[in-house]
């Protein structure tokens, strides 16, 4: 699974990925994303971003 992100629910917000379910996790691990930031995955046609606080990158 990999994933896109952006640093704002907005539509023009810059889209920055796709990252390995790996790449996303260490960087929450690391703090990178303190105050969240919107995911999607891109192995799904959906246009829909989540808050990376609700996501467990480790179950994927």
């Amino acid at each position: 699974i990999s994933w896109e992100f952006k640093w704002e629910n907005k539509d023009e917000a810059e889209c920055y990925g796709p990252y390995s379910s790996e790449q996303m996790l260490k960087w929450q691990d690391e703090g990178y994303f303190k105050d969240g930031v919107f995911v999607r995955k891109t192995t799904v046609d959906s246009k829909e971003f989540q808050s990376s606080k609700r996501i467990d990158f480790s179950l994927y």
